[in-house]
């Protein structure tokens, strides 16, 4: 009888743990911060970038993605600069970094790495902050061209960074099978025009600027999606399963959920999500930009 009752008792509490768990599984950490308002804020959507009108200075904030590894021993090994989109990459770190902890309100943990960048003899100043939160990590990164700049942004950076907190989101909707019968219309070839970043060649090492260029999606029927910019590919003859090893960032997969287009690019540290409306009359607005099927 005692055992009967110990089994009861454990199957009790195995069912009032299971609510808590199917919670925490549909849930992801989100990045909450007041932006600099009187900072210009640039249309690329990730990261989020500001850059001041008074000094050379910027920041830019990075969405949560998921950590694989330890991220204190990725912070030490290359400072997470592969998670710096390119344009933002330091390339000669001048001295030691120095590393701190803090706490942010909804974070586990806090990291944060200060370290000046020589650039032909300039010392830029860094200050890159990781939030971890269930197994996801954004990043604040602030960088500052030349000391006096890095003073006069000094209290803005300040105020964005005690504004800065983690809340839960729901989480994305599985790709794995594909949009369902809605594929086929949605499948095409879709154009519109964005930012691409081009490198200066005739500057030093880091510096370029944003061009307007074309841009393609490629929607298949069975959920697969690609995004390129300039050569328009052919859907006909696109082999999605070579993009995905040949350009893994850009190759995804998309679905429908709740009535929005959520697409998913890369995986691991390079994941990225893509929720929109449904096309409407061969149209789709991505990321700000409308695209139309060609």
């Amino acid at each position: 009888m005692r055992l009967i009752l110990r089994m009861i008792a454990g199957l009790v509490a195995l069912v009032a743990l299971m609510p808590y768990q199917v919670v925490a599984q549909q849930t992801i950490p989100l990045l909450r911060y007041q932006p600099p308002a009187s900072w210009y804020r640039s249309v690329v959507p990730n990261p989020e970038s500001y850059s001041s009108n008074e000094a050379n200075a910027g920041v830019q904030v990075y969405w949560f993605r998921p950590i694989n590894g330890d991220i204190q021993q990725l912070l030490q090994e290359d400072l997470l600069k592969r998670w710096i989109d390119p344009q933002f990459q330091e390339s000669n770190v001048a001295a030691q970094p120095i590393f701190s902890r803090d706490s942010i309100p909804g974070a586990e943990a806090v990291h944060s790495v200060q370290f000046i960048e020589n650039v032909a003899g300039v010392m830029h100043q860094h200050v890159r902050t990781i939030l971890v939160a269930r197994g996801y990590a954004a990043i604040m990164d602030a960088q500052a061209a030349t000391p006096e700049s890095w003073m006069r942004s000094g209290p803005t950076l300040q105020a964005m960074y005690r504004s800065l907190r983690v809340e839960s989101a729901a989480a994305p909707p599985s790709v794995a099978n594909g949009p369902g019968p809605l594929g086929r219309q949605i499948a095409g070839l879709y154009m519109g025009t964005k930012p691409k970043y081009v490198v200066n060649l005739n500057r030093p090492a880091g510096y370029g600027d944003h061009r307007l260029a074309l841009h393609y999606y490629l929607f298949s029927a069975d959920g697969h999606v690609y995004r390129c910019y300039d050569n328009a590919p052919d859907l006909q003859h696109f082999n999605f399963d070579l993009a995905a090893q040949e350009d893994p960032v850009n190759s995804g997969r998309y679905t429908v959920s709740n009535g929005q287009l959520f697409m998913l690019f890369g995986s691991g540290e390079q994941a990225e999500e893509i929720t929109v409306p449904l096309p409407r009359g061969g149209q789709v607005t991505i990321e700000t930009v409308l695209y139309q099927r060609q």
